[in-house]
């Protein structure tokens, strides 16, 4: 089947207006301890950027923003969805919002020091347009940072498992997770499925994100580093509850020792680019 960008954008304008009243208690990447990794990478950024002037690109409901504000004299939020903007906390009085597109930027060249974008990549028709308009207004000397991003080689794999076979708990969870999660939204949100799939089009259409891919097209840009990071392995939220957190550091640690071999069994992918 054919798709088109409008359509794409559509899709998420219908999926995030639904969603936006539990977004904030429902998405993973709310809990605090994902917050304070986020946090701490958000002030290396500022730091290493000396950073006066951030853009979030596709905020949502204000995630990235509620974390920044504090470390820039100007920080800017834009996004499709009006509903999800309007649950952005703006009390701090310095957040600016925009409704519209990343492809599109409203901002001059080489306004921005820092631009990211969390869990947003995968949401597009194209990536490569908005790579381009990061490229464009940030500063020589800027980064870009992109986070929660499904790794094209892990979503592959579970995508080829057989549904006929038996597998362990661990990786039937892993499964379930990349195959279900439609139904399950459809379900508890009365949000077809086939909306769902359209706004994760890149995901669900395209198998996610290629990380050599990536780091090619974003090289061919202009950006003079790009730097990957996997992150997330089978089983890691179990480890993290039931074991200490140095059980799960070593393990990730052996994982990333073993890359590129080992890059199959991570879920997510962070992407950090310099100008």
């Amino acid at each position: 089947m054919n798709h088109n960008r409008q359509e794409i954008i559509q899709a998420n304008i219908q999926l995030h207006t639904k969603l936006s009243e539990v977004y904030n208690e429902t998405e993973p990447h709310f809990f605090p301890e994902n917050q304070e990794v986020v946090r701490n990478i958000l002030v290396q950024l500022q730091k290493s950027t000396n950073g006066k002037k951030h853009l979030d690109i596709g905020c949502g409901t204000g995630f990235i923003l509620n974390l920044s504000h504090d470390l820039f004299d100007e920080v800017y939020g834009i996004d499709a969805t009006k509903a999800m903007l309007n649950r952005v906390n703006t009390q701090n009085g310095k957040i600016k919002l925009i409704e519209g597109f990343a492809e599109e930027l409203p901002f001059n060249e080489a306004e921005f020091d820092l631009v990211t974008g969390y869990s947003f990549l995968h949401h597009l028709f194209e990536v490569k347009p908005v790579i381009q308009e990061t490229f464009r207004v940030l500063k020589n000397g800027g980064k870009a940072y992109f986070d929660l991003e499904p790794n094209k080689d892990f979503w592959l794999e579970i995508k080829d498992i057989k549904e006929s076979q038996i597998y362990s708990p661990l990786i039937q969870r892993e499964i379930d997770s990349v195959k279900g999660t439609a139904e399950r939204i459809e379900k508890e949100y009365g949000i077809d499925k086939e909306i769902f799939h359209k706004a994760e089009y890149i995901k669900d259409y395209k198998d996610g994100i290629s990380p050599a891919d990536f780091k090619n097209m974003a090289k061919e840009i202009g950006f003079s580093e790009v730097k990957v990071e996997y992150y997330w392995y089978p089983g890691q939220g179990n480890i993290l509850r039931q074991n200490t957190k140095e059980t799960c550091e070593a393990i990730d640690q052996l994982l990333k020792d073993l890359l590129p071999n080992s890059r199959y069994l991570y879920k997510y992918l962070r992407f950090t680019l310099t100008k």
